[in-house]
C-alpha cells in the first residue's frame, strides 16, 4: 500500500461502462498513510475509510488525513488493528461485502481470524521461485489437518491470467 500508492478504484475506461466507485477501506494501525496518497485525491473516487489503532487515531496524522478527505475510525490495536472490530464496524456502516486487496500479512490475519468467506485468486503465467512472498502469511503447518481447504466454484481465463473463485471448506 505505501510502496505502490494505489488508487483502489474501479477503472470504467478499462470496462467501457460507467461504474459506481466503491468505498475504499484501509487498515492502518499506525496511520502511516500519507495525506497525499493517490486514493485520497481521486475525483469522484468514492469514500475512504481508514481504520487505525486507538492511540494513533488521536494524533495530528488523523487530522491531516481527515483534511485530505478520509474518514478515520479508531479500533483496538495491539499492535495490529482488531480485524473483528473492523468487520463489525463495517457492518454497522451497512457495508456487507468487502473485496480485499492486501499483502500476505493482512490476508493471512483475515484468514486466520475466520473473516474470509470467499477467495478470488488471480494467477499469472509465471514462476517466482521459493524466495517469493506468498499470498498468505500463516503459521507453519505441523500436519495437513491444519490446512485451509478450498472448494473451487469457478475458474476463468482473464487475458493470460487465471481467475479462481473459491470458498473455504466448511463455510
Amino acid at each position: 500500500m505505501l510502496a505502490d500508492d494505489p488508487e483502489l478504484t474501479a477503472r470504467p475506461d478499462d470496462l467501457g461502462i460507467r461504474v459506481l466507485q466503491p468505498k475504499r477501506v484501509i487498515v492502518d494501525s499506525r496511520l502511516r498513510l500519507p495525506p497525499a496518497a493517490k486514493l485520497l485525491a481521486v475525483p469522484g473516487g468514492g469514500d475512504v475509510i481508514v481504520f487505525a489503532g486507538t492511540a494513533a487515531a488521536r494524533d495530528d496524522r488523523r487530522q491531516a488525513l481527515e483534511r485530505a478527505g478520509a474518514r478515520v475510525e479508531a479500533v483496538a490495536a495491539s499492535p495490529h488493528c482488531d480485524l473483528a472490530a473492523v468487520v463489525t464496524r463495517l457492518g454497522a456502516l451497512e457495508i456487507n461485502s468487502v473485496w480485499v486487496e492486501a499483502g500476505a500479512t493482512l490476508s493471512g490475519a483475515l484468514l486466520s481470524a475466520g473473516l474470509v468467506d470467499e477467495l478470488i485468486l488471480y494467477y499469472a503465467p509465471c514462476l517466482l521461485g521459493n524466495s517469493a512472498r506468498g499470498m498468505f502469511e500463516l503459521p507453519l503447518l505441523t500436519s495437513l489437518d491444519e490446512r485451509h481447504g478450498l472448494v473451487v466454484d469457478d475458474v476463468a481465463r482473464i487475458g493470460d491470467d487465471l481467475r479462481v473463485r473459491a470458498r473455504l471448506e466448511g463455510r
